[in-house]
C-alpha cells in the first residue's frame, strides 16, 4: 500500500538554546493504490526544546499527536551576527499510536530579527521542505513532502 502525504508546517526558532514551533494548521493528503484516490486533512503542531547543542525533543499535537525529536547534524553561518543560519537536520517522529514517520535530512533556513533587542531571535523555514519517506503502521509506504 502506498500512502502520499502532504502537509504545510510553520514554526519559528529562538537560537538561545530553545527551539519552539509555532501552532500550525497542517493538511496532509493521502492516497493509496488499492482504493480510490481520497484526501484525509489533517491539524496540529509541533513543540521542539534543544536538551543539548545539537538535539531538541518536543511534542506534536493535533492528528500526528506524538513524539518529535530533531538531531542537527551540521549548521552553516554563525549564530548573532545579523544573517541567516542554514541547520541540516534529521527528524524522529512517532505518534501516540506507535506509528513512526521516516524522514530524510532537511534544511532549515533561519532568518533573524530585525529587532536590536533581540539579535538570538530567529525565524525559520523548511524552504524546500521535508520529504516523508516511508513508515510504519498506516504510514507503511507513505511518501511525500511536508512544506513549512
Amino acid at each position: 500500500m502506498q500512502k502520499i502525504i502532504r502537509a504545510a508546517v510553520g514554526f519559528a526558532v529562538a537560537a538561545s538554546l530553545m527551539m519552539a514551533t509555532a501552532p500550525i494548521g497542517s493538511v496532509a493528503l493521502a492516497q493509496s493504490q488499492q482504493a480510490e484516490p481520497h484526501c484525509t486533512q489533517v491539524s496540529g503542531a509541533f513543540y521542539t526544546n534543544f536538551i543539548a547543542p545539537d538535539q531538541t525533543a518536543g511534542v506534536a499535537t493535533g492528528d500526528l499527536k506524538g513524539a518529535l525529536g530533531v538531531k542537527v547534524l551540521a549548521v552553516s553561518g554563525t549564530v548573532g551576527n545579523g544573517k541567516p543560519v542554514i541547520l541540516t537536520v534529521q527528524h524522529f517522529w512517532v505518534t501516540e499510536t506507535g506509528d513512526t514517520l521516516l524522514l530524510e535530512q532537511a534544511q532549515v533556513a533561519a532568518y533573524p530579527s530585525t529587532s536590536p533587542n533581540q539579535p538570538l531571535l530567529y525565524s525559520a523555514a523548511y524552504e524546500k521542505g521535508i520529504k516523508i519517506i516511508g513508515g510504519t503502521g498506516k504510514f507503511d509506504g507513505a511518501t511525500g513532502l511536508l512544506k513549512a
